[in-house]
C-alpha cells in the first residue's frame, strides 16, 4: 500500500473515532489485506484495553455480510463482541474488544508450536456437529455453484495472464523428481470430469475455519474470527478449511517458511517442515469426519480444500516465491486427491 492510501485510511480511521465518542484512542494499521477490501486497526488508549477496528475502504458487502452473520447467529458467543458498527460514507466498519481473546492462543500458534492436541479439535468437531444439527436442505447446488465452481474458473482464468502463463500450459509438472498432471489438467481430469459433489445440506457455518481464524483457552472454550458472513454453507467447505491448515499447510507456507528452487518452467525442488504432531492430527480429523458424517463428507472435504488452495493462488501474484510455493502445493494436493479417492 502506498503512502498516500496508508493517510487516506489512516484519516478514514480517526473519523470513526472521532463520531464513536470513545475519548482518546489511537489507530495504528496493522494489517492491510492484499486479497480483501478490509483493513484492520489495532486501537490503543492509555487506562483501556485494546479493541480492534476493521473497515472496508469500498462498496463491497463482504463486511457488512460478517457484522450481520455475528450479530443474528444463534451461537453469537463463539465470535467476539461486537463493540460498535457502522457506516462513514461509503466505508463500512465494525470495532471488537480484542480483550474477549486474552487467555486464548490461536489453533494456528499452537499447531506450530506442537501444541495442538485431538482434544482442540474434538472441542472444534463438536461445536461443528452442534451448527450442522440446524442445516438447511436443497439449497446445496447453489451453494456449490458459487462457492466453488465459479470463483475457481474466474480467478484460475487470471493466472492465464501473468508469469506463471508457461507454467500453466504444460500438461506435467515435476516436484521433487516426482512427475505430476500439471493443475488446469488435474481440475478437468480430477473434478470437472469425475466429482462433482452435490452437498446433502448447508448451514450457518463460519466458512473461513482455517487456523489463524481458530482461538482456544486452557478451559477448552472456543471462539473464532473473521466469519465468511454467508448465509448457508456446507459443512463440506469449512472442513476443507481446516484441512487447508492441517493438512496442506497453507498458513506455513504463506508466510514464506519453505525451500524453492525452479530448474525449468515445470521441475522444482519444494521442502519445508511440518509439526511432529501432524500425522495424528489428521488421522484424528479424517476418523472423526467419518464417524460424524461418512466417508462422502471425508472425501469431498479433501476436494473442499483443492478448490481452496486452487482458488487462492490469485491472490498472491504479486510475490514469485509464494505462489509458486503454493502451487506446487497445490498440484501435489490434487493429484494426491486422484490417488486417494478416484484411482
Amino acid at each position: 500500500m502506498n503512502q498516500i492510501a496508508k493517510r487516506e485510511l489512516n484519516d478514514i480511521a480517526n473519523r470513526i473515532l472521532a463520531i464513536s465518542n470513545l475519548g482518546q484512542w489511537s489507530a495504528e494499521l496493522v494489517c492491510d489485506h492484499h486479497n480483501t477490501p478490509a483493513s484492520v486497526f489495532k486501537l490503543s488508549s492509555v487506562d483501556e484495553k485494546e479493541k480492534v477496528l476493521k473497515i472496508e475502504k469500498s462498496e463491497s458487502l463482504k463486511l457488512k455480510k460478517e457484522v450481520n452473520f455475528i450479530l443474528n447467529n444463534a451461537i453469537q458467543n463463539i465470535y467476539p463482541q461486537i463493540f460498535f458498527h457502522g457506516y462513514l460514507e461509503k466505508n463500512i466498519y465494525y470495532c471488537i474488544m480484542e480483550s474477549l481473546l486474552l487467555g486464548y492462543d490461536s489453533f494456528n500458534k499452537l499447531y506450530k508450536q506442537n501444541s495442538l492436541n485431538q482434544s482442540h479439535l474434538a472441542k472444534l468437531f463438536k461445536l461443528l456437529e452442534f451448527i450442522s444439527c440446524q442445516s438447511v436442505k436443497n439449497k446445496s447446488e447453489v451453494v456449490y455453484k458459487e462457492h466453488y465452481l465459479e470463483r475457481l474458473s474466474d480467478r484460475l482464468n487470471s493466472l492465464k495472464n501473468s508469469f506463471l502463463a508457461d507454467l500453466l500450459s504444460q500438461k506435467y509438472i515435476y516436484i521433487n523428481d516426482k512427475k505430476y498432471l500439471n493443475l488446469m489438467h488435474a481440475i478437468d481430469s480430477t473434478i470437472l470430469n469425475n466429482n462433482i459433489p452435490f452437498f446433502s445440506s448447508v448451514s450457518t457455518y463460519p466458512g473461513d475455519l482455517h487456523f489463524e481464524h481458530i482461538f482456544i483457552n486452557s478451559l477448552g472454550l472456543i471462539k473464532i474470527i473473521d466469519p465468511k458472513g454467508a448465509e448457508y454453507l456446507p459443512l463440506e467447505y469449512d472442513l476443507g478449511k481446516l484441512l487447508h491448515s492441517l493438512h496442506g499447510d497453507y498458513n506455513i507456507l504463506s508466510s514464506l517458511d519453505f525451500e524453492l528452487n525452479m530448474y525449468d518452467t515445470n521441475i522444482f525442488y519444494f521442502f519445508y517442515h511440518f509439526p511432529d504432531t501432524k500425522d495424528k492430527l489428521l488421522t484424528f480429523f479424517e476418523n472423526e469426519v467419518v464417524s460424524k458424517w461418512g466417508t462422502d463428507t471425508l472425501k469431498y472435504s479433501y476436494l473442499s480444500e483443492v478448490f481452496h488452495f486452487s482458488s487462492l493462488l490469485a491472490h498472491h501474484k504479486d510475490n514469485s516465491k509464494k505462489i509458486l510455493g503454493l502451487y506446487c502445493k497445490t498440484v501435489q494436493l490434487i493429484n494426491n486427491y486422484y490417488e486417494k479417492f478416484i484411482n
